[in-house]
């Protein structure tokens, strides 16, 4: 959404200020395209990696793998 949106962009700041990086997972589901493109516009300036998931379980496998 929106404001899940605006809520990352808000973290991403705050990490790059501190010199952390930061990484973000795009749920994407079963988002149109348009919607998919203003999530990944608003989030890509502030992360280091951006990873697009359409499937929760691969996003829950990454997070384990990551460790985070």
């Amino acid at each position: 959404s929106g404001h899940g949106a605006a809520a990352a962009s808000a973290v991403g700041a705050a990490a790059a200020a501190r010199r952390v990086m930061a990484a973000g997972i795009v749920l994407a589901g079963d988002a149109e395209e348009a919607e998919l493109s203003r999530a990944l516009s608003t989030l890509r300036p502030h992360v280091g990696m951006l990873v697009v998931a359409r499937d929760r379980d691969y996003a829950a496998a990454m997070m384990e793998a990551l460790r985070a």
